[in-house]
């Protein structure tokens, strides 16, 4: 734009200088001896003038060529629009293309993982398989175990019921021997062993009762721990049965999807071919497109740098031969002390 508005500017310029001479008789005055200097001046301005039309001709030239170059580019933004198409119809196909990939990825992926999960079931089986037999082996005794605490357990409160009998006859035997003792202060020593005897008793008595405690409180745990066994092995019984239909119905369903990926399997790789050689095809018109924009790129810029510099070289010799006629004027009025005539007004600038 900056380049079309100086073209503009130079021919407004330059226009001025294509009006016709007004010539107007001279007067008297002006036939003095200076006349030869003031014809030779004239003449040297008429030269210019010719000059300055052949500049403003050359200028007309470059634009008319400037003017071709924007058709130019005007063909290579269509070149450029019919690149971007094929790129981004590239684009799309490439995209296309690894969709498929992907879905083949993905539906590959879960055989694979079907595969694995139905292995890790049968794993999985096995190991709940034996988890559950060492519990039951665990449990089997528990039975057994649980008799022999019953059995102890009555043993132990038998003992205690029996003791617990015999403990007001020996208060009624201690009684009475304090009564004795009391009579007769002598026998101290054996009132020493008695009360012994009764606190071992007595000691004998907590003891049992903390026993069968004791006893009692394991039993309770081990009823406990029976039950929970017992539950737990139920549970077992249950995920056991469940997991194994889970694994029928996975198996039937990892058979139809092994199907269907085969299947599906078949008709891809065709596909992906098909899709590959579109993609080769159009990356070919896109490197043929490519190289014919970046020759007409090339051959605009080359084209439009000469005008550039053809254009600034017309320039400054206008500027140059103005300058040179705005000396001449005032070489002329400084020497005759005068205007410049009329007739040569229309070779200075205003």
């Amino acid at each position: 734009m900056s380049l079309e508005r100086d073209l503009q500017h130079s021919h407004c310029q330059c226009g001025n200088r294509h009006r016709p001479i007004k010539r107007k008789p001279r007067c008297s005055t002006c036939l003095s001896p200076s006349n030869s200097t003031t014809k030779t001046k004239a003449i040297t301005i008429e030269r210019l003038q010719t000059e300055l039309n052949d500049r403003d001709h050359q200028i007309n030239e470059l634009k008319r060529k400037l003017c071709n170059d924007n058709n130019n580019n005007e063909q290579q933004d269509d070149t450029n629009s019919e690149i971007q198409s094929l790129k981004t119809k590239l684009e799309q196909t490439e995209q296309l293309v690894n969709d498929y990939r992907a879905r083949l990825q993905t539906q590959t992926f879960k055989a694979s993982a079907n595969h694995s999960k139905n292995h890790l079931s049968e794993v999985e089986l096995e190991k709940v398989r034996g988890r559950l037999q060492k519990r039951i082996e665990e449990l089997e005794p528990l039975p057994e175990l649980l008799k022999q605490a019953e059995i102890e357990k009555e043993k132990l409160q038998k003992g205690i019921d029996e003791l617990r009998k015999r403990l007001p006859r020996q208060s009624n035997f201690l009684n009475q021997t304090q009564l004795t003792d009391r009579s007769n202060s002598n026998r101290s020593l054996p009132d020493d062993d008695i009360r012994t005897l009764q606190r071992d008793i007595f000691s004998k008595i907590i003891s049992l009762e903390e026993e069968n405690e004791k006893l009692s409180k394991m039993l309770n745990t081990k009823e406990e721990e029976l039950r929970n066994a017992q539950y737990r092995l139920n549970a077992k019984t249950y995920e056991f049965t469940s997991i194994n239909k889970q694994d029928d119905l996975k198996t039937t369903d990892f058979k139809f999807r092994n199907g269907a990926y085969g299947s599906k399997e078949r008709f891809l790789p065709k596909d992906t071919f098909d899709l590959e050689q579109q993609i080769s095809r159009l990356r070919l018109e896109y490197s043929q497109l490519k190289h014919e924009k970046d020759e007409l790129e090339r051959r605009f810029t080359s084209q439009l740098t000469e005008l550039r510099d053809k254009l600034e070289q017309s320039n400054n010799k206008n500027r140059t031969m103005q300058n040179y006629i705005n000396s001449i004027k005032t070489a002329y009025t400084t020497l005759f002390n005068d205007t410049l005539p009329a007739s040569l007004t229309r070779y200075t600038t205003t």
